[in-house]
């Protein structure tokens, strides 16, 4: 059973802002479970729990910029829905 929490999915993730996507992109990480998310200046998004947060960057372009890759789209949820989330969560 997933813990309880705010998840945080990124996908159609791509190299750069710039190219067209044409396979829908990589799967991002899952982030989670989160006990806050914070936006600071429409431009910085902290996940995090009390302790320890991660950090995406949201370009002017819209992309979610994490770990050197730009994903154009994340899903919000509040329990891990299937088990290939598991392959792709980020521990603190």
């Amino acid at each position: 059973m997933a813990q309880e929490g705010i998840y945080i999915q990124l996908f159609e993730g791509q190299e750069n802002e710039v190219d067209e996507l044409h396979d829908g992109g990589k799967d991002g990480p899952v982030f989670g479970p989160l006990t806050f998310v914070e936006v600071a200046n429409g431009s910085l998004v902290k996940l995090g729990i009390e302790v320890d947060h991660y950090e995406l960057t949201i370009t002017a372009n819209g992309f979610a910029y994490y770990d050197g890759v730009y994903y154009g789209n994340f899903s919000v949820f509040l329990e891990r829905r299937d088990d290939s989330h598991l392959s792709r969560h980020q521990g603190f």
